[in-house]
């Protein structure tokens, strides 16, 4: 049987066509660059109700006996081919589950984006799993994404303006800070869970603010 270390090389090697080097838990988020995308007004349909009660259970549906890759290179690598693969940021805006964009969801002015995906190689059917994180603004006209972590925070310039955004979804709150000035708002965030899935997405959720409020943190 093969071993973990042949099988993620294998994988690597498959999903982006190079020859794959060793692996590194190290990796450090780039921001996706290219033309201001202006932004659109089209919003997902949400789960609610039973519905989501259902979804919940035993979420996030992480197969038996499969390899938890987040973080490392490979998962950096997939995560750019199926991007790639599936071109989702032609398009500025694009609801679902699967077919998101660079813009936030919800008109939202910006949001906490994470997914969770599950694939197999075909060495022996080891399944591999990983979360990729996104966090992404609608600023000045004009949207913007960058990788992050699960800690929810990003950087980034929007109309000359350093700012800082740190999604606290677990608590149910977000702040905002301007760096020129140091100006700080806080909101109140509620997180949504999408359908449908699509291999090799299984599972997406969006972390947006619903209301400013005082900041006490």
């Amino acid at each position: 049987m093969a071993t973990l270390k042949q099988v993620l090389i294998v994988m690597a090697a498959a999903a982006v066509g190079v020859l794959a080097s060793p692996l590194s838990a190290d990796v450090t988020a780039t921001t996706i660059t290219g033309a201001p995308k202006p932004t659109t007004t089209e919003i997902s349909k949400t789960l609610e109700g039973k519905e989501l009660e259902d979804f919940l259970v035993g979420w996030p549906h992480t197969p038996e006996g499969s390899v938890d890759i987040t973080n490392t290179t490979l998962a950096s690598e997939l995560t750019k081919f199926y991007k790639s693969y599936n071109n989702d940021t032609a398009l500025t805006k694009r609801s679902g589950g699967c077919n998101q964009g660079e813009c936030p969801d919800f008109n939202a002015a910006f949001d906490f984006y994470r997914q969770h995906m599950v694939t197999f190689n075909n060495v022996d059917g080891i399944a591999l799993n990983y979360w990729v994180y996104w966090g992404r603004w609608n600023d000045c006209g004009q949207c913007g994404e960058v990788p992050t972590s699960n800690d929810g925070c990003f950087d980034f310039t929007s109309c000359g303006r350093k700012q800082n955004i740190c999604v606290d979804a677990n608590n149910g709150r977000a702040h905002r800070i301007w760096k020129d000035k140091g100006d700080k708002s806080c909101y109140k965030v509620k997180r949504d869970y999408l359908l449908p899935s699509c291999p090799p997405i299984a599972a997406s959720d969006i972390a947006h603010p619903i209301e400013q409020v005082p900041c006490t943190w």
